[in-house]
């Protein structure tokens, strides 16, 4: 097994705190794996103790010596994971470098270079595959106070290898294992998560956190999440300490346009130190939603209030479910939320709804088509009116019907102004025709003045005119007057405003009278008309 030619940044960070002489950038030896080189042949010591390691000073870094310099590690590593001694560091790179372990060495190596260094699990394979984890405790070098210009203070660390229980074990895992599991954890999870202490400080943060605020370990949550210099006035996750119950709130940050959804939970580190635990999820993208939603029903809810129509949302049993201001100003209470259909229009329904077979919203539910209906009621204000009733289902899910709306027009002005402009098209035609009757009424006129004429020629002659001719010239000039008297009862029945009494008429008479009236037009159009009664 090789080494790599190029490690990790975490791993080869760890690698250097974890040498025989710690703080020197860690370079892999070369021929690591040849078997007759020193990292191959020599075999572990155990000399080296945490104690004599954190005296130890910065030096240059000596010749190989047996196990790579890393005797120490090996000392500690090597009787827990039965690891061979040639393959030893390359093992340990390789268990360093998987995505478990690498994950851990980012997050733990960010928090030291914030100068917040706290102990930390690994988990480590041992020869047989048995779980090994190894517990690294960083801190500084007690010989150097800090480190070159522009870096961190030098660190080595200490290392304590435990065979983790098998399944079949009894026993609980060790709490820094369960904790780096847990932080391991949160750090994969799509929210940002970080774990604050009664001083305001963050004492954890998972990449989440990070890539929406920055590193923060150790400052304080403020400063970090809302770039101030004191704590907030009302902060509902610190309240935790407190209540030491679960608190859900909602928090908008304008700088960022986004929302979030907190949930803090009451949290005991292993060591009794009571924390935090908040959990913000993303809700930017609901939040909008819900926003676009209210504003359309705004929308909608403005254009209903404002039409002429009165409008309800009706159930399965025809109760009102809404109703617009428009409705509830013709029918009152009635058409209210809470009412029924049937309460509202009982003056139509009749009683017991005797007419609901015939109910164009119950054809709704039944068919899923939309109907009409007319209907006439009296107002509240006193008066009829006439309405016009169109249902329209919503459906549901499975295609049936959930719900109709109900649309009511007043039709009462409209059929108004239809019947006085019926009256107007009779006028009109009557214009059309005056023409023509008033020819019709001239040749009785005509005739009677020629009756007239000739009874007053017969009165000047010295004989008197006998009874039968004098009878025949008055009765002429009667049907004439009957035919003038005629033409003026029709013309005052057409153009009256009322309705004119209907009564059974002879089909003869009529027609007779018609073509009395456009007669004299026929015969001057020499058209023959032919009648078949």
């Amino acid at each position: 097994m090789r080494l790599p030619r190029r490690l990790p940044s975490p791993v080869a960070a760890l690698l250097s705190q974890i040498a025989d002489v710690p703080g020197v950038p860690y370079a892999a030896p070369r021929n690591s794996s040849d078997p007759a080189s020193p990292l191959a042949s020599a075999s572990p010591t155990t000399s080296s103790t945490s104690s004599s390691r954190s005296d130890a000073s910065v030096q240059p870094r000596p010749e190989p010596t047996p196990m790579g310099g890393f005797s120490y590690a090996a000392s500690v590593i090597m009787p827990q994971t039965g690891w061979h001694a040639s393959e030893f560091l390359p093992r340990l790179v390789g268990e360093l470098s998987s995505p478990g372990n690498l994950s851990v060495l980012e997050r733990e190596m960010h928090r030291q270079a914030t100068g917040a260094p706290t102990p930390y699990s690994l988990s480590l394979r041992g020869e047989t595959g048995t779980p090994v984890e190894l517990l690294v405790t960083p801190r500084p070098l007690r010989s150097v106070a800090t480190g070159a210009e522009g870096e961190g203070p030098v660190l080595c660390a200490t290392l304590t290898a435990t065979p983790l229980p098998s399944q079949s074990s009894e026993g609980p895992a060790p709490a820094w294992s369960e904790r780096t599991r847990l932080l391991n954890l949160l750090d994969r999870l799509p929210a940002y998560v970080v774990l604050l202490g009664p001083d305001y400080s963050i004492r954890y943060e998972n990449r989440g956190f990070r890539q929406l605020f920055g590193p923060g370990v150790g400052r304080p949550c403020y400063e970090i999440i809302r770039g101030q210099n004191h704590p907030c006035a009302l902060c509902p996750p610190f309240d935790v300490f407190d209540s030491r119950t679960l608190c859900v709130c909602e928090w908008a940050c304008p700088e960022r346009r986004s929302a979030f959804r907190i949930y803090s939970y009451p949290f005991e580190d292993v060591d009794g130190s009571p924390l935090v635990l908040k959990l913000g999820i993303d809700i930017t993208s609901g939040v909008r939603a819900q926003e676009a939603l209210s504003i359309s029903e705004g929308r909608y809810r403005s254009i209903t209030d404002n039409l002429t129509l009165g409008i309800a949302v009706l159930d399965r049993a025809l109760g009102i479910t809404a109703s617009n201001p428009r409705l509830r100003e013709w029918f009152g209470d009635a058409a209210a939320p809470g009412g029924l259909l049937c309460r509202m229009l009982a003056e139509h329904c009749g009683e017991d709804n005797t007419r609901c077979p015939g109910c164009a919203c119950l054809a709704t539910f039944r068919d899923g088509q939309t109907h009409e209906w007319r209907l006439e009621t009296t107002a509240r204000s006193g008066g009829r009116r006439s309405y016009r009733l169109t249902s329209c289902p919503i459906l549901a899910g499975d295609g049936g019907v959930d719900s109709v709306i109900v649309m009511l027009e007043d039709e009462t002005d409209r059929l108004r102004v239809e019947e006085r402009l019926q009256r107007a098209r009779k006028l009109e035609a009557m214009g059309t025709l005056a023409t023509g009757i008033a020819h019709e009424i001239n040749q009785p006129l005509s005739a009677l003045q020629l009756y007239a004429g000739s009874l007053e020629m017969l009165a000047e002659k010295d004989r008197a005119p006998d009874r039968e001719t004098l009878l025949a010239r008055l009765s002429l000039i009667l049907g004439e007057t009957a035919r003038i008297r005629d033409i003026i009862d029709h013309m005052r029945a057409l153009v009256a405003h009322g309705d004119a009494a209907l009564s059974p008429t002879p089909v003869e008479a009529a027609v007779d009278r018609a073509l009395g009236l456009v007669g004299a037009q026929l015969r001057a159009h020499r058209v023959t008309v032919e009648r078949v009664l």
